[in-house]
C-alpha cells in the first residue's frame, strides 16, 4: 500500500464516519421528534377527556343539588302536624283524594332527584356518589314509613323515623355534599 493509499482510505473514512454522524443525528432527532409528537397527542386527548368529565361534572352538580333541595323541601311537608294527625281512616274521599294529590306530587320531586341522580351518578367522584346515594336512600325511606304512617300502622314510630330522616340525618349529608362540591371546585383557593 502507498501512502497514497492510506490517505486516500483515511480520508474515505472520516468521510463515511462524517456523513453516518450526520444521518445518525437526523435520524436520532427525527425519531425523538415523532415520538414527541406521539406523546403530546396523548397528553392532549387524555386532558381533553379530563376536561370534558369535569366540564360534565359541573353540569351535573348544580341540578342535582337544586333537585336535592327540592325534594327535601316537598318531603318535609310530609311531617308537618297537620298532615300527620289524620289517618285515613279518619277522611273523607276527598280528604283521601287531596292528600293522594299532594303525595303524588312530592313523589315526583322524589323521583326527579332519584331519577336525575341515578342517570348522572357516573359523572359524581365516589366521595359525592355516596353521599348523594345516601340522602337518596333517607328519602325514599321517608315516602314510604309516611305512606305507612298515614294508614295508621305504627303511626308514631314511623313519623318519628321520617322526621328524622329529613330533618336530623340529611342535614349532615348536605353539609358533607356542600363541602365536597366547594373542596373540587377549589373554593379555598378563590380567596
Amino acid at each position: 500500500m502507498t501512502t497514497e493509499t492510506v490517505v486516500r482510505f483515511i480520508i474515505e473514512v472520516i468521510a463515511a464516519s462524517g456523513i453516518v454522524m450526520f444521518i445518525g443525528k437526523n435520524w436520532i432527532e427525527n425519531q425523538f421528534a415523532r415520538r414527541l409528537k406521539v406523546y403530546e397527542r396523548k397528553q392532549n386527548a387524555l386532558f381533553n377527556r379530563i376536561t370534558k368529565i369535569h366540564e360534565k361534572e359541573i353540569e351535573v352538580l348544580p341540578a342535582a343539588w337544586q333537585k336535592l333541595l327540592e325534594a327535601h323541601g316537598h318531603l318535609a311537608r310530609l311531617i308537618q302536624p297537620s298532615r300527620i294527625e289524620r289517618e285515613f281512616s279518619q277522611m273523607n274521599e276527598e280528604q283521601f283524594k287531596e292528600w293522594q294529590r299532594e303525595y303524588d306530587e312530592i313523589g315526583k320531586y322524589f323521583m326527579e332527584f332519584h331519577n336525575y341522580f341515578l342517570y348522572n351518578s357516573i359523572f359524581l367522584s365516589s366521595d359525592l356518589y355516596a353521599e348523594f346515594k345516601a340522602i337518596d336512600e333517607l328519602f325514599n325511606t321517608s315516602l314510604i314509613k309516611s305512606r305507612i304512617a298515614k294508614q295508621g300502622l305504627n303511626a308514631s314510630e314511623f313519623t318519628l323515623e321520617v322526621y328524622e330522616n329529613i330533618y336530623k340525618k340529611t342535614e349532615p349529608i348536605k353539609e358533607r355534599i356542600r363541602d365536597l362540591v366547594q373542596k373540587r371546585l377549589h373554593y379555598q383557593d378563590a380567596d
